[in-house]
């Protein structure tokens, strides 16, 4: 019988797997679990199979995670930790910043790097420190590669200082005290991660601006937004749409795309026909090709792509496909078993333990 060469087995059947099947895989020899533990394969594997899931919680606590491509509801029970008012305050490659607290009283907050897939999960040292009180944000620095935490710390009576945590390193540095930007929408925002960056709308001087906080040299910026879009409306918020930065208001149903990022003339209004042609239906959230972009608001909408909208039966959600202009309903999900939808992650390989001193 001919044998199958390594690189077959490692690029064109592992790499098709799931991320659990892989693990699985990992127990069978320690051969298989040196293979399909190093980076460039988890690197690979993430490119190829580029599976994306709804995250919810349900009115008891527990978590649930929905494809992109099914529905089909799965039960995250088996998580090896349980937080109330959880939270997601940012993804990347997989790993999720997630936050919460221990007890039910309100005790016991605590900051997680974790893999809603593999399960694998780090408790970050940065939920002790009281200058670690404020927004956040999570995202990728592929120049180190390393996954950082970055924190616009809140106080009281004045602007607080701007630190990040290092996931590889484990280490924590001040790179602005007193920072000019502050959360005038006392909102807590998760910072969108996109090109490197993460983003907020914050203002300055009394007045909103789209700011930017570079990963690779911990520098923030200024973003130009559209001349036609009104960054002091609340309802103006900042989504990540694939890999390119948008505005998105969520009463109007404006999308603004950022096309060349950086770049304010290549802001693209894309046109939502018919917003409120579809009433009293919740949108929770845009979705075409991995492209996610959070609703929860009463109108319903269009735009290219898919929508998940409440149907008129609040317990059976639908999807309405704009190009087709169809309603279908599924019952895969129990929209009144769901407190509320969370957030979105992808299904990856990556292991938050990137250091061995956390």
């Amino acid at each position: 019988m001919p044998i199958i060469p390594q690189c077959i087995i490692t690029n064109h059947i592992f790499c098709r797997l799931p991320a659990k099947s892989v693990g699985r895989f990992r127990c069978v020899s320690k051969e298989w679990l040196s293979l399909l533990t190093e980076p460039q394969f988890i690197q690979t594997h993430q490119k190829t199979l580029n599976t994306n899931h709804f995250l919810f919680e349900s009115n008891d606590g527990s978590l649930y995670s929905v494809p992109y491509n099914n529905h089909e509801l799965v039960s995250l029970t088996k998580l090896p930790f349980k937080l109330h008012n959880f939270r997601i305050d940012g993804s990347a490659n997989g790993l999720v910043l997630a936050t919460g607290y221990k007890n039910l009283n309100g005790k016991g907050w605590t900051v997680l790097a974790l893999n809603l897939t593999t399960k694998d999960y780090v408790e970050l040292p940065i939920a002790s420190r009281k200058d670690f009180f404020g927004f956040k944000g999570f995202g990728y620095d592929s120049v180190s590669d390393d996954y950082k935490v970055v924190v616009f710390s809140r106080f009281e009576h004045y602007n607080g200082d701007v630190y990040v945590y290092s996931l590889r390193t484990n280490t924590v540095k001040q790179v602005m005290s007193r920072s000019p930007y502050f959360d005038d929408r006392f909102c807590w925002p998760a910072g969108v991660f996109v090109n490197g960056f993460l983003h907020w709308i914050l203002g300055i001087d009394c007045k909103p601006v789209i700011v930017a906080f570079s990963l690779a040299d911990d520098k923030l910026s200024e973003l130009p937004p559209p001349n036609e879009v009104d960054l002091s409306d609340f309802d103006t918020k900042l989504v990540a749409l694939g890999e390119k930065l948008a505005i998105f208001n969520e009463v109007k149903g404006d999308i603004w795309l950022m096309n060349e990022y950086g770049l304010q003339k290549s802001w693209t209004k894309i046109v939502v026909d018919g917003f409120n042609e579809i009433p009293m239906y919740k949108p929770i959230v845009f979705y075409d090709n991995g492209k996610v972009l959070f609703l929860r608001r009463r109108e319903g909408w269009n735009a290219k792509g898919n929508i998940v909208l409440n149907s008129p039966d609040p317990t059976v959600p639908g999807i309405y496909d704009v190009e087709e202009q169809t309603f279908s309903k599924t019952s895969h999900i129990s929209y009144m078993k769901m407190r509320y939808y969370i957030g979105a992650y992808a299904e990856s390989l990556v292991s938050p333990k990137f250091s061995t001193s956390i």
